[in-house]
């Protein structure tokens, strides 16, 4: 995914207040982080962070080579912008004090869109984590545009997983009148407003995973599914959803198969055990029965590689 220049990001951000930061050298220990962390931490992250601290030996104290970003929101209190690992490594290496860009309390949607936007230019992003966060600023929009900021910057503000989050801000949303399939702004003015460059097609798909339940995504993240299959797992009902999954946890090579799995559920009108029975090679012995409508296609799948 493209992104625009710096300066022409502090411009999509007008109306927001953002300030530019102060290079400061602060407290390790008064460095908090949070699970509003566009970027999930995963077990390649953790391997990463070991490399990273190792990394460190060679570093002096407090300079890193690229300065994490953090928000004070309070006497010696600061929350992570972007750079989470980063202060996880120093803080695993036993630094007590290191330099950060530090901005003043920034405004939810402003401190939501700084760490979107850093993240997306760095090591790729889960694509589970990538539609959350693009999500809640587009939901976030939303909100602005029916003049609900305050109540839904007050959601963005708790420190919560990002799918607490999409479903409070959409709770609010509903409550206001809004409906999903006709928003105030569109997903793809949100991207416009952040500087982002993708089609409107890939957007649509990669909004495809916001349907899939906590739990499947929970399960998903353990394995290796790839963005294509995420989005064909999302075209299935939610029961499918998490039967699939599981299957793909004890027999992995089943990952590479989900979208031939997923469109004969959906366009032949197999039930799910006959669709895996046959993506394992065997014989399907059970009834010739079809899914209900609920198991049926949430939209049609595009024909892409897996």
């Amino acid at each position: 995914m493209a992104r625009k220049t710096d300066k022409e990001t502090e411009l999509v951000l007008e109306g927001l207040s953002v300030p530019a930061p102060k290079r400061m050298v602060i407290p390790v220990a008064c460095i908090r982080h949070t699970q509003r962390n566009p970027r999930g931490i995963d077990a390649d992250d953790e391997e990463d962070l070991e490399g990273l601290v190792a990394s460190l030996e060679s570093t002096p104290e407090p300079d890193l080579v690229q300065a994490p970003a953090v928000q004070q929101v309070g006497p010696d209190d600061y929350i992570v912008i972007y750079g989470d690992r980063r202060v996880r490594a120093v803080k695993l290496a036993g630094w007590a004090m290191v330099s950060c860009d530090v901005y003043p309390r920034l405004d939810p949607l402003a401190a939501h869109d700084r760490g979107l936007l850093e993240n997306l230019q760095r090591k790729d992003v889960h694509p589970l984590d990538e539609a959350d966060a693009i999500g809640i600023a587009w939901l976030m929009d939303n909100a602005r545009a029916l003049e609900r900021h305050d109540n839904a910057a007050a959601i963005l503000a708790i420190d919560q997983p990002q799918s607490a989050t999409i479903t409070q801000l959409t709770a609010l949303l509903i409550e206001a009148g809004w409906a999903r399939s006709r928003p105030k702004v569109t997903q793809m003015a949100t991207l416009k407003r952040l500087g982002l460059t993708m089609n409107k097609a890939s957007l649509k798909k990669l909004m495809r995973l916001l349907s899939l339940s906590e739990e499947v995504k929970a399960i998903a993240r353990q394995t290796d599914l790839t963005a294509a299959a995420l989005r064909a797992l999302g075209t299935l009902g939610e029961e499918n959803q998490l039967a699939l999954v599981m299957a793909i946890k004890a027999d992995p090579s089943l990952a590479a198969k989900v979208r031939r799995i997923a469109r004969k559920v959906n366009e032949r009108g197999y039930p799910l055990e006959r669709a895996l029975s046959e993506a394992r090679g065997q014989v399907w012995m059970g009834p010739q029965s079809t899914n209900s409508d609920a198991d049926r296609d949430a939209g049609n799948l595009d024909d892409e590689d897996e």
